[in-house]
């Protein structure tokens, strides 16, 4: 499966469903142009059979045969800074409109996730694999007789926007537990994956909180309360619903509330604040339908940027702007009678 996400929390709810499925071992790529990312895509594509669809993945896997899903983030295009007179004289003057367009291509972000098949995790001594990250050599190499030219996979650090990716560890609650599953006292074994804040934005909330405690004089009324620090309550419940985040907001919450308290010698609440109201994420449609076609998703960004260069040269061509400059550049009158420029006169 090809999954294109087009924003952070659409990137996130997909990452934290695939992971959760068993594709936990990923290669994560940054091409370093639009054409290299579509190249890239295409030949994982040819290599993995990305565009199976959910029954053929399934039948792949009972076969005893891995499977594979790619996860293309946030491609698309924008508008060049800065742009002048010279830069929407160029594009109009260039005939193949290919280059020199008034939008930058942006290449997505691509990652590679991997479901090991159940069949590869026993070692040659019988030995069941319990976590994967632990044997990532031999996994590799088993995974490298099932598919020619595959990639090397493992764990990977993933941060977007304001937040990161993790596993979720905890100790085993009894020694039974522990000897069942052959691990010591103190080992911790992975459970699921969520989403947190990352550390520095963390911080950051929380020295907001305080500096507005800070600001806020003892004498205020309880609707002045409210309004001094409703917005940074919005803040709070605004930040993606994951397990882990809510919690970090919770936390945060319990600091600025107990700090307010030390400041004003009574409760938040007391004093006419409230408590927040934090939502859980929710299963959203897809903006960009998943498996896709390769070419047809890299096109329709492309026909974007061409339709975006067109727009912005026609607004520039009627400024008195632009006018003014093609008047000096065009005594020849070549701008304005070549008939290839008439669907943009």
């Amino acid at each position: 499966m090809i999954y294109y996400t087009t924003g952070i929390k659409e990137f996130t709810h997909t990452t934290l469903a695939c992971f959760s499925k068993g594709y936990d071992f990923a290669v994560l790529v940054k091409p370093s142009n639009f054409t290299n990312a579509e190249s890239m895509l295409e030949k994982w594509n040819d290599r993995y059979g990305l565009l199976n669809t959910p029954q053929q993945q399934y039948r792949k896997f009972l076969s005893g045969q891995s499977t594979f899903c790619c996860i293309v983030q946030n491609g698309g295009c924008f508008q060049k800074e800065n742009l002048s007179e010279a830069d929407f004289y160029r594009y109009l003057r260039d005939k193949s409109k290919g280059e020199n367009k008034l939008y930058a291509l942006r290449p997505p972000t691509l990652l590679l996730l991997c479901r090991v098949n159940d069949l590869l995790l026993r070692l040659p001594d019988g030995v069941i694999i319990k976590n994967k990250y632990d044997h990532l050599d031999y996994l590799n190499q088993q995974l490298a007789k099932q598919v020619k030219g595959c990639e090397t996979f493992g764990k990977v650090v993933l941060n977007v926007g304001e937040y990161s990716f993790l596993q979720l560890t905890k100790r085993a609650k009894s020694i039974k537990e522990l000897q069942e599953m052959g691990l010591s006292e103190n080992t911790k074994h992975a459970t699921n994956f969520t989403w947190r804040l990352k550390q520095d934005t963390f911080e950051a909330v929380r020295l907001r909180g305080i500096n507005l405690v800070n600001s806020f004089q003892k004498n205020k009324s309880n609707t002045d309360v409210k309004e001094h620090f409703e917005k940074y309550l919005l803040s709070l419940e605004g930040y993606i619903g994951y397990r882990g985040v809510r919690v970090q907001i919770g936390k945060l919450y319990g600091i600025f509330t107990a700090y307010f308290q030390s400041k004003m010698n009574r409760s938040f609440l007391g004093a006419g604040g409230r408590k927040l109201n934090l939502s859980y994420v929710r299963a959203s449609t897809a903006k960009i339908k998943n498996n896709t076609e390769i070419h047809s998703y890299f096109r329709a960004i492309k026909d974007e940027a061409n339709q975006g260069s067109r727009a912005l040269l026609l607004a520039w061509k009627s400024s008195d702007e632009g006018k003014r400059f093609l008047a000096s550049k065009s005594s020849d009158g070549y701008v304005y009678n070549d008939s290839f420029y008439k669907d943009i006169e």
